[in-house]
This record gives structure tokens, sequence and C-alpha cells, in this order.
């Protein structure tokens, strides 16, 4: 809670400090709108190391093979990326490469699940 609390000090710092500096040239703004979504990324990362530990514990608990679970987080951090860098884009003004940006995401992202949808495809062949 710690570290959340610090990323939302952050984030209202940032805003604060994006609307004063949009007022004498967007540039600015937009380098500071960066620099704070880079640091508050930065602190969210130590979010992660517990999620990672409880992924390697349930592959090695439930036997679930890697197989099943890479595709799952990888899908997730697309999915986060590029809601990151789309809002970036919506931020600079640039919205359509941010809409585009979230399409190429999700496309991604099925790419990604492609060998996950296989084995279950081949499951439901098997039951059929």
């Amino acid at each position: 809670m710690d570290v959340f609390m610090k990323c939302v000090g952050l984030a209202v710092v940032g805003a604060i400090l994006t609307l004063v500096t949009r007022k004498y040239g967007g540039e600015f703004a937009l380098l500071a709108s960066i620099s704070v979504v880079v640091a508050i990324t930065m602190l969210a990362l130590a979010f992660l190391k517990p999620v990672i530990t409880f992924v390697s514990d349930l592959q090695t608990t439930a036997m679930v093979s890697s197989s099943v679970l890479t595709p799952v987080m990888k899908t997730l951090a697309i999915g986060f990326l590029s809601d990151t860098a789309k809002n970036l884009c919506d931020d600079a003004g640039e919205k359509t490469i941010g809409s585009t940006l979230q399409t190429a995401g999700a496309i991604a992202s099925v790419y990604v699940m492609l060998p996950l949808m296989r084995s279950v495809l081949k499951l439901v062949e098997g039951l059929i």
C-alpha cells in the first residue's frame, strides 16, 4: 500500500507539473508526463515480484504447464503497455496513433494466445 501511495503522490504532482508547464510549451508538459509515467511504472514494478512468485508456485503446485501461464502473462503485459502508450499518445494530441496502437496491442494479444487456444482446441477435439 505504501508503494501505491507513492504512485498516487507522484501522479498528483505530475498532473500539477504538467498543467503548469503546458502554459509555457506543450513539449515540456509532454516530457513531464512521460517522466512521471516512467517513475510510476518503476515504482509499480515492485508489485510484480509477488505476482511472479505466485505464478511460479501455481505452476509447480498445480502442475500447470508454462505453455498455459506464459501466454496469459504476456497478454497482460501487452495490455498494460499498449494502454499506457495509447494514453501517452492521447496526451500528445495524437489520438489516431494511440487508437491504432491499441488495436495493434489487441491483435498482438490474440497472436500471443494462439498456442493456448490451440491447446484448448486439441482438448475439445479429444473429448468429441
